[in-house]
């Protein structure tokens, strides 16, 4: 009989950088839709704009609807979540110290 070795995993840290060699198109969205599942968190990035005129506020005002059209739909797994939480609320604490708290 053939003798089985045993393999052991091991883990390996690894530092994940983002680059540029491929660079997508910067993409700026003002709304932004969060939905789960049971694996996933789905963002859904939108771009809205005011109403052009009177008759297009006139018609907001009426159905309570402005629809904002999709920039970017992203599915990020669930464990990714608490990390993109962590770090929005690092970026966010460091941008109130250096440029106050934003004029909204």
């Amino acid at each position: 009989m053939a003798k089985q070795k045993e393999v052991q995993a091991k883990a390996v840290q690894v530092n994940i950088i983002p680059t540029k060699e491929t660079q997508s198109e910067r993409i700026y969205a003002n709304f932004l839709s969060v939905n789960h599942g049971p694996f996933d968190f789905t963002l859904t990035f939108c771009d809205t704009q005011p109403p052009a005129d009177q008759e297009e506020a006139k018609k907001v005002v009426k159905e309570g609807v402005i629809k904002a059209p999709v920039q970017i739909e992203i599915a990020v797994p669930v464990d990714l979540i608490p990390l993109i939480i962590d770090a929005l609320n690092t970026n966010y604490e460091d941008y109130l110290k250096t440029h106050g708290k934003s004029k909204e």
